[in-house]
């Protein structure tokens, strides 16, 4: 996944900031090239809130793989180690959007 070749494709349509009880912040992207009618959601945040909304798993080989409870563990448990070390995690996550759901996200 190349973020320059993203960047290009996409559009920022709408912001959704950080906030302290979601504990992340969220942008929905739009695909000029559909007329809008392709969309995505990406979101960035503090590790344990956006891991638990995730349903797949982007590999570094580009395959989409399904989440199971193993695979999450095994993420917990690399996010534990790094903060042992004092060092802050941050999991970015995407997923695309239908028109329904798109009308469902608050402004």
């Amino acid at each position: 996944m190349n973020y320059e070749t993203i960047r290009k494709q996409y559009t920022i349509s709408q912001k959704i900031p950080f906030n302290s009880q979601r504990k992340r912040m969220s942008c929905i992207l739009s695909d000029p090239a559909t007329l809008g009618k392709k969309t995505r959601l990406v979101t960035k945040g503090a590790s344990e809130m956006v891991l638990e909304a995730c349903s797949q798993y982007h590999t570094f080989q580009d395959e989409i793989i399904n989440m199971t409870i193993d695979l999450k563990n095994k993420i917990l448990e690399a996010i534990d180690h790094m903060a042992s070390h004092a060092l802050r995690t941050l999991i970015l996550a995407y997923g695309n959007l239908d028109e329904f759901e798109r009308s469902k996200i608050p402004i």
